[in-house]
């Protein structure tokens, strides 16, 4: 039997779209992928975030993203970003660490009404939960 894969996802914020992705890959490969997060900025909660995504039934009160430099990339068999700003971030990441590039949007940074907050983090939300199936799919594959 293989080595179990682990996925890090990096973004710019740690409590939007890492936390989203995180929280959809635990939910969906359980104990069978490794996952954590890490951001290069802002690690605050988001009050949107944990309500879009209880509304989808994943809890991601208890998930927070570690600092990008504390964290061993060598030890993860997927890195994924989320955003365009860590792409950067990622410039020494160890040969045979597979690298997908997502570019997702940041809901943080939409302001408006509530209900306009809330219906952008569930757009990012169910991008989010697509992208995690379609890479879990070929994660799980082998």
């Amino acid at each position: 039997m293989g080595k179990k894969a682990r996925i890090l996802f990096v973004c710019t914020d740690g409590l939007a779209r890492c936390q989203m992705a995180e929280g959809f890959t635990r939910y969906y490969a359980g104990a069978n992928v490794g996952v954590d997060s890490a951001a290069s900025g802002d690690q605050s909660a988001n009050p949107f975030c944990q309500w879009a995504m209880n509304e989808a039934g994943v809890d991601v009160s208890h998930l927070a993203a570690s600092p990008l430099e504390s964290l061993d990339l060598s030890s993860f068999s997927h890195v994924v970003t989320l955003s365009e700003e860590t792409e950067g971030d990622l410039a020494s990441v160890p040969g045979g660490v597979q690298v997908e590039h997502w570019r997702l949007p940041d809901p943080t940074r939409v302001r408006g009404n509530p209900q306009d907050l809330i219906q952008t983090f569930r757009a990012v939300r169910n991008a989010t939960e697509k992208k995690v199936k379609d890479l879990l799919t070929r994660v799980l594959r082998g």
